[in-house]
């Protein structure tokens, strides 16, 4: 889908080409190389085929670093204008309902610059399609990123991720949303949920 973000400023109209990193009902994500302002109302325009562009009153949520000069922009659609047919085809699922989990303990890895990058973080919630983690690091919005649950040592995993929200948190931490590749391995998703400890049966 051909999409842009556009936006007044000073009298005049910025409109911006963008990439879509996820749609549903209540917002979108977007990468883009102009972060527009976050104390006014933009416009998403996502083109759905010949003369059909369907526009989206949104505001600016949250942004984080996406590499390559560019950022990673989550909106927040306005209650009650979203049209359903936008995301026919794209709508986010999840596997599983997300659920809080009694194993927190976990690592979120990402390589930025040729090096590594290995963040300590708290699960926050647990699903078959993604999770969401507390973190101090702000992991790169184009990066593969691969989490581990399970204290120091003993963790279990890894899952590969993507980066589909950041907002801000409490101090200087950061919550992390994140979308699974594939759906979450079943051994992982009971060591969360405290049904076994991490060491045991990783090969089912």
């Amino acid at each position: 889908m051909v999409t842009r973000l556009s936006w007044e400023e000073e009298g005049r109209t910025e409109s911006h080409l963008v990439s879509l990193w996820k749609l549903d009902e209540e917002g979108a994500a977007v990468m883009t190389e102009t972060v527009p302002p976050g104390d006014r109302s933009v416009l998403l325009h996502v083109d759905l085929g010949p003369s059909r562009v369907a526009s989206v009153p949104a505001r600016v949520d949250s942004q984080a670093a996406g590499g390559f000069g560019r950022a990673l922009v989550s909106l927040k659609f306005a209650p009650a204008v979203f049209p359903m047919d936008l995301v026919s085809g794209r709508r986010e699922r999840r596997a599983w309902r997300r659920q809080r989990p009694r194993e927190k303990a976990a690592v979120l890895s990402w390589v930025s610059k040729n090096s590594t990058v290995t963040a300590r973080v708290e699960l926050r919630d647990i699903g078959g399609g993604g999770a969401a983690v507390v973190s101090q690091e702000r992991p790169l919005g184009e990066a593969s990123l691969w989490l581990w649950v399970g204290r120091e040592g003993n963790e279990a995993g890894p899952v590969e991720c993507r980066l589909v929200g950041l907002e801000a948190a409490a101090g200087d931490m950061h919550v992390v949303r994140l979308a699974f590749v594939g759906l979450c391995p079943i051994h992982v998703f009971e060591v969360a949920m405290g049904l076994r400890g991490a060491g045991a049966g990783q090969d089912c």
